[in-house]
């Protein structure tokens, strides 16, 4: 009766250990994706950043109105950090998976500027069909 209890008690350890593993780099790609995104979005670079932005693949025209509300906003943030002497350091201090839904993440981004002040922002993120993690405007 020891040695099931023990041995059952050694499956659930494991089976802890790897959801914790798969949960760990599911949370590594979502602030890989958020950092990525925040560093093309700070320079400008409004393109680049769309790549990392949940947009249907059906609704060509939310695409487009996405594109020209991040190129405005891309723009605006540019001009905001070379006030502040542009970036330093951009780094996640926050990132964990929704609860109910391992496939929506919450990431908190903090930029720090050269003149030393310090922007932090939540970022939402969604996996798409292609298992990719995207911004959620």
């Amino acid at each position: 009766m020891k040695f099931w209890r023990s041995l059952m008690g050694s499956i659930a350890l494991s089976c802890a250990v790897f959801m914790t593993l798969s949960c760990s780099d599911a949370t590594a790609e979502a602030e890989n994706a958020a950092l990525a995104f925040m560093e093309k979005f700070l320079a400008g670079d409004s393109k680049s950043a769309m790549t990392y932005v949940n947009i249907s693949e059906d609704d060509a025209r939310s695409a487009e109105t996405a594109a020209g509300m991040l190129g405005m906003l891309c723009t605006a943030a540019k001009q905001e950090s070379a006030k502040r002497g542009g970036i330093d350091e951009i780094e996640s201090v926050e990132a964990q998976l929704l609860r109910n839904d391992e496939t929506q993440a919450v990431v908190k981004i903090k930029v720090t500027f050269v003149n030393g002040s310090v922007k932090v922002d939540a970022l939402k993120l969604i996996q798409d069909g292609a298992g990719q993690w995207k911004v959620v405007l």
